[in-house]
């Protein structure tokens, strides 16, 4: 097998992690923190909470909540409570937190994607996604897709609803990554296309460890 590929992806990689150490070291913030941070620009919101962090870093709830606490502290990220159950809080990325991240974000890699043209672009993330949903689904993790591409997604652009939790979602909401993403069969669409088809945050899916209940992911 030809992997001339696999070998592009890990250098591409390289490079802007390179760039994103840098950044964050600048920054006052570890990897973690900048991924954390990442994390919860581009998530829906089922997926804010703390132990939806951890799942997404494929680490532990304390060691997430450590990087969180330090986020909080540098006032990147804010908690709130649930208005329908008191036991759930989620993280809300501020406008400061929002600024870092464009700065992160205007690095040459980002730079030389957004140079090659929207249809090239959306087909360059379209095929990543593709390759890393595979390989997160053969080691046993979730997907952390975006919502234009799950299985639960229903109705048509304007009209659109979570299968899971009968709520209505707008456009913005379908691109954007969920903790609960199941992934449709290779060429299904929902009735009437999914809008946008780029993501609102990094296109990188993240590995994580195992299966999480809603119920877990909501604490």
């Amino acid at each position: 097998m030809d992997t001339g590929s696999v070998e592009l992806i890990e250098r591409i990689g390289a490079v802007r992690r390179a760039a994103r150490r840098a950044v964050a070291a600048r920054l006052g913030l570890s990897l973690a923190q900048l991924d954390a941070l990442e994390y919860l620009a581009s998530c829906n919101r089922y997926s804010d909470t703390p132990a939806a962090v951890a799942a997404f870093l494929d680490t532990t709830r304390g060691t997430a909540s450590q990087s969180l606490k330090t986020l909080e502290r540098k006032g990147l990220v804010a908690r709130t409570g649930d208005a329908r159950d008191g036991r759930v809080r989620h993280l809300r990325v501020s406008d400061a937190g929002l600024a870092l991240l464009a700065e992160v974000h205007a690095d040459d890699v980002t730079a030389a994607v957004a140079g090659l043209g929207r249809d090239r672009e959306d087909e360059l993330a379209r095929l990543l996604e593709a390759v890393l949903e595979t390989a997160q689904r053969r080691r046993g993790g979730r997907t952390f897709g975006l919502c234009r591409t799950c299985r639960h997604l229903e109705g048509a652009p304007g009209d659109h609803r979570c299968g899971l939790t009968g709520e209505a979602l707008s456009a913005a909401d379908t691109a954007l990554r969920c903790a609960e993403h199941s992934p449709r069969t290779a060429g299904v669409e929902p009735e009437g296309g999914t809008g946008d088809p780029r993501a609102t945050g990094p296109h990188a899916i993240h590995p994580v460890g195992s299966e999480w209940a809603i119920l877990d992911l909501n604490q």
